[in-house]
């Protein structure tokens, strides 16, 4: 493959940053995106249909079911995103608070070794 028709991948150390950071892509974008997928099935439907029955073997009425339910995913994932996307508030127990890495570590046995009451063989 030559350099031109190699396609451009993805710079996913850039994408783990975004999320680290706790960004995202907005809630309109998200949006843009599934209606053009709706619409990119929709526009080639009989193309799908006849795809899967020639590269599975899926007979068009089992072909037209299948995009029957991708287009149901995408409704329900249209009308639930906003919810999907909202920040949560996650409980947390008494036992188990947040860790603080700002507090210092008990390094008291840190690169010595602790007695113990087994033998020296089992140390």
């Amino acid at each position: 493959m030559n350099q031109a028709t190699t396609p451009q991948l993805p710079d996913i150390a850039a994408m783990r940053q975004l999320v680290q950071r706790g960004e995202s892509r907005p809630l309109r974008w998200r949006q843009e995106q599934l209606q053009r997928l709706q619409t990119l099935l929709t526009r080639h439907e009989q193309q799908l249909i006849e795809a899967l029955g020639h590269d599975l073997g899926k007979p068009q009425l089992e072909a037209s079911m299948e995009l029957v339910l991708v287009h149901q995913e995408l409704r329900l994932t249209r009308s639930q995103l906003r919810r999907w996307m909202a920040p949560e508030a996650l409980p947390l127990a008494a036992a188990n608070p947040p860790y603080d890495r700002s507090e210092s570590v008990d390094t008291r046995f840190a690169g010595r070794r602790h007695r113990t009451n087994r033998p020296a063989a089992l140390e």
